[in-house]
């Protein structure tokens, strides 16, 4: 996934579709995909709306680099990754989805382009999805994370990027990032419910 050091403080605006961008689908059976498809739809026309509208709102995202993320942390983080799109030129090229054990449990693969501090990143992903009332409730991305950090950190990715010393590493950093694009959109922000007085 990429991680940026620069973050945009606009978060209503609808990201109009870029004229480059491949927005290739596959469908390979009758299942009902639609919210894994709205959500590959809004991810590579960079729509943020479109996007929020598949999740459920008790959504749950973990990948390699942002393990278990609650709904309103998974959101900002695609709204931080698409919302910077300038900078990091992402590009989500194809994806292409298949049926699961049943209807409610689809998975995908799919192909990210993206510019992480400047390096170019060409990232492979697999998706697992578990559906709840229509919408996608858990979604698990895997890839090749020592591929990944050779791509994004060089010789260093090379050296360390097996690690789990690294991971933990990456992991802390995209945190920190994260935590810092909430704190300037609080609409991301978690609400502490307020107790009444008897």
């Amino acid at each position: 996934m990429p991680v940026e050091n620069e973050l945009l403080n606009k978060t209503t605006n609808r990201m109009p579709p870029s004229g480059q961008r491949d927005n290739t689908m596959s469908q390979e059976n009758n299942t009902d995909q639609s919210a894994v498809e709205r959500f590959f739809r809004g991810y590579a026309s960079l729509d943020l709306p479109l996007l929020a509208s598949s999740l459920h709102p008790e959504y749950r995202f973990s990948d390699g680099g942002f393990p278990d993320l609650n709904r309103k942390r998974g959101e900002a983080m695609w709204a931080m990754f698409i919302l910077n799109h300038k900078n990091n030129e992402i590009n989500c090229t194809t994806h292409q989805i298949h049926e699961g054990k049943d209807k409610d449990h689809p998975s995908a693969d799919y192909v990210v382009k993206y510019k992480f501090e400047g390096r170019p990143v060409e990232n492979h992903i697999h998706s697992e999805f578990e559906l709840k009332d229509g919408l996608i409730y858990r979604h698990v991305d895997s890839f090749d994370f020592y591929a990944w950090t050779i791509q994004t950190k060089g010789l260093v990715g090379r050296l360390l990027g097996w690690t789990q010393f690294f991971q933990s590493k990456v992991q802390s950093i995209g945190g920190a990032k994260l935590d810092h694009f909430i704190s300037e959109h609080p609409e991301y922000q978690e609400t502490t419910p307020t107790t009444t007085e008897k």
